[in-house]
Protein backbone atom coordinates (compact mmCIF):
# COMPACT_ATOMS: atom_id res chain seq x y z
CA UNK A 1 0.00 0.00 0.00
CA UNK A 2 2.84 2.38 0.73
CA UNK A 3 4.18 2.07 -2.82
CA UNK A 4 0.81 3.08 -4.27
CA UNK A 5 0.53 6.07 -1.93
CA UNK A 6 4.12 7.04 -2.65
CA UNK A 7 3.50 7.05 -6.40
CA UNK A 8 0.53 9.40 -5.96
CA UNK A 9 2.57 11.73 -3.75
CA UNK A 10 5.45 11.78 -6.24
CA UNK A 11 3.01 12.50 -9.09
CA UNK A 12 1.56 15.56 -7.30
CA UNK A 13 5.02 16.75 -6.31
CA UNK A 14 6.19 16.56 -9.93
CA UNK A 15 2.99 18.30 -11.02
CA UNK A 16 3.68 21.10 -8.55
CA UNK A 17 7.26 21.44 -9.79
CA UNK A 18 6.09 21.60 -13.40
CA UNK A 19 3.33 24.14 -12.68
CA UNK A 20 5.73 26.36 -10.73
CA UNK A 21 8.39 26.14 -13.43
CA UNK A 22 5.94 26.85 -16.28
CA UNK A 23 4.29 29.75 -14.49
CA UNK A 24 7.66 31.24 -13.55
CA UNK A 25 8.50 31.31 -17.26
CA UNK A 26 5.26 33.26 -17.85
CA UNK A 27 6.42 35.93 -15.45
CA UNK A 28 5.46 36.07 -11.80
CA UNK A 29 5.72 39.81 -11.31
CA UNK A 30 5.12 41.19 -7.82
CA UNK A 31 2.15 41.24 -5.50
CA UNK A 32 1.25 44.79 -6.56
CA UNK A 33 2.05 44.21 -10.25
CA UNK A 34 1.17 40.56 -10.74
CA UNK A 35 2.25 38.75 -13.85
CA UNK A 36 0.35 36.01 -15.63
CA UNK A 37 2.19 33.34 -13.66
CA UNK A 38 1.76 34.70 -10.13
CA UNK A 39 -1.21 32.61 -9.02
CA UNK A 40 -0.18 29.34 -10.72
CA UNK A 41 3.35 29.74 -9.35
CA UNK A 42 2.14 29.89 -5.76
CA UNK A 43 -0.39 27.12 -6.36
CA UNK A 44 2.45 24.95 -7.65
CA UNK A 45 4.45 25.74 -4.53
CA UNK A 46 1.42 24.75 -2.43
CA UNK A 47 1.24 21.44 -4.29
CA UNK A 48 4.91 20.82 -3.56
CA UNK A 49 4.48 21.72 0.12
CA UNK A 50 1.40 19.52 0.52
CA UNK A 51 3.20 16.66 -1.20
CA UNK A 52 6.11 17.00 1.21
CA UNK A 53 3.73 16.97 4.18
CA UNK A 54 1.99 13.87 2.83
CA UNK A 55 5.35 12.19 2.20
CA UNK A 56 6.43 12.93 5.77
CA UNK A 57 3.14 11.52 7.13
CA UNK A 58 3.47 8.43 4.95
CA UNK A 59 6.97 7.73 6.23
CA UNK A 60 5.84 8.05 9.85
CA UNK A 61 2.74 5.87 9.81
CA UNK A 62 2.86 2.13 10.20
CA UNK A 63 1.36 -0.46 7.85
CA UNK A 64 -1.51 -1.19 10.28
CA UNK A 65 -2.53 2.47 10.34
CA UNK A 66 -2.34 2.57 6.55
CA UNK A 67 -4.83 -0.30 6.14
CA UNK A 68 -7.13 1.11 8.81
CA UNK A 69 -7.27 4.60 7.25
CA UNK A 70 -7.97 3.35 3.72
CA UNK A 71 -11.39 4.42 2.43
CA UNK A 72 -13.94 1.68 1.78
CA UNK A 73 -15.29 3.01 -1.51
CA UNK A 74 -14.96 5.93 -3.88
CA UNK A 75 -17.97 8.11 -4.58
CA UNK A 76 -17.67 8.38 -8.34
CA UNK A 77 -20.65 10.72 -8.66
CA UNK A 78 -18.82 13.33 -6.57
CA UNK A 79 -15.72 13.06 -8.73
CA UNK A 80 -17.79 13.31 -11.91
CA UNK A 81 -19.69 16.32 -10.52
CA UNK A 82 -16.52 18.21 -9.64
CA UNK A 83 -14.77 17.45 -12.95
CA UNK A 84 -17.91 18.28 -14.93
CA UNK A 85 -18.43 21.55 -13.05
CA UNK A 86 -14.82 22.60 -13.66
CA UNK A 87 -15.03 21.78 -17.38
CA UNK A 88 -18.29 23.70 -17.80
CA UNK A 89 -16.85 26.59 -15.76
CA UNK A 90 -13.84 26.89 -18.04
CA UNK A 91 -16.06 26.90 -21.13
CA UNK A 92 -18.62 29.51 -20.01
CA UNK A 93 -16.72 31.97 -17.81
CA UNK A 94 -16.03 34.38 -20.68
CA UNK A 95 -19.68 34.47 -21.81
CA UNK A 96 -21.47 34.42 -18.46
CA UNK A 97 -18.81 36.25 -16.44
CA UNK A 98 -16.67 35.68 -13.39
CA UNK A 99 -19.16 36.54 -10.67
CA UNK A 100 -22.09 34.39 -11.82
CA UNK A 101 -20.02 31.42 -12.99
CA UNK A 102 -17.77 31.32 -9.95
CA UNK A 103 -20.74 31.67 -7.63
CA UNK A 104 -22.41 28.64 -9.20
CA UNK A 105 -19.15 26.65 -9.32
CA UNK A 106 -18.34 27.27 -5.67
CA UNK A 107 -21.87 26.41 -4.58
CA UNK A 108 -21.58 23.09 -6.44
CA UNK A 109 -18.13 22.40 -4.97
CA UNK A 110 -19.18 23.24 -1.40
CA UNK A 111 -22.34 21.15 -1.75
CA UNK A 112 -20.41 18.22 -3.23
CA UNK A 113 -17.97 18.43 -0.32
CA UNK A 114 -20.88 17.71 2.01
CA UNK A 115 -21.93 21.10 3.35
CA UNK A 116 -25.55 22.14 3.69
CA UNK A 117 -26.98 23.97 0.70
CA UNK A 118 -27.57 27.24 2.57
CA UNK A 119 -23.97 27.24 3.83
CA UNK A 120 -22.73 26.45 0.32
CA UNK A 121 -24.56 29.47 -1.09
CA UNK A 122 -23.44 31.83 1.71
CA UNK A 123 -19.82 30.66 1.53
CA UNK A 124 -19.91 31.04 -2.26
CA UNK A 125 -21.15 34.64 -2.03
CA UNK A 126 -18.50 35.52 0.55
CA UNK A 127 -15.69 33.87 -1.44
CA UNK A 128 -16.71 35.52 -4.73
CA UNK A 129 -16.98 38.93 -3.06
CA UNK A 130 -13.57 38.65 -1.40
CA UNK A 131 -11.80 37.38 -4.52
CA UNK A 132 -13.52 39.82 -6.88
CA UNK A 133 -12.87 42.93 -4.83
CA UNK A 134 -9.43 41.77 -3.70
CA UNK A 135 -8.15 41.11 -7.20
CA UNK A 136 -9.92 44.15 -8.63
CA UNK A 137 -8.07 46.22 -6.02
CA UNK A 138 -4.83 44.75 -7.38
CA UNK A 139 -5.82 45.89 -10.87
CA UNK A 140 -7.00 42.64 -12.40
CA UNK A 141 -10.04 42.55 -14.66
CA UNK A 142 -12.49 39.67 -14.74
CA UNK A 143 -14.87 38.77 -17.58
CA UNK A 144 -18.07 40.76 -16.86
CA UNK A 145 -20.40 38.55 -18.92
CA UNK A 146 -24.06 38.95 -17.96
CA UNK A 147 -23.32 41.67 -15.42
CA UNK A 148 -21.58 44.02 -17.87
CA UNK A 149 -24.50 46.45 -17.72
CA UNK A 150 -23.85 46.96 -13.99
CA UNK A 151 -20.29 48.06 -14.64
CA UNK A 152 -18.50 44.95 -13.33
Amino acid sequence: MKAKELSVIVFWMLMGIYVSWASFRLGVGTLYYPGAGLMPFYLGLCLILLSLVMLFRLLLKSAAESEKARPRSILYWKTATVVGALVVYSMVIDRIGYIVTTLILLAILFWTAGTKKIFAVIASFITVAITFYGFTYLGLRFPPGLLAFLGF
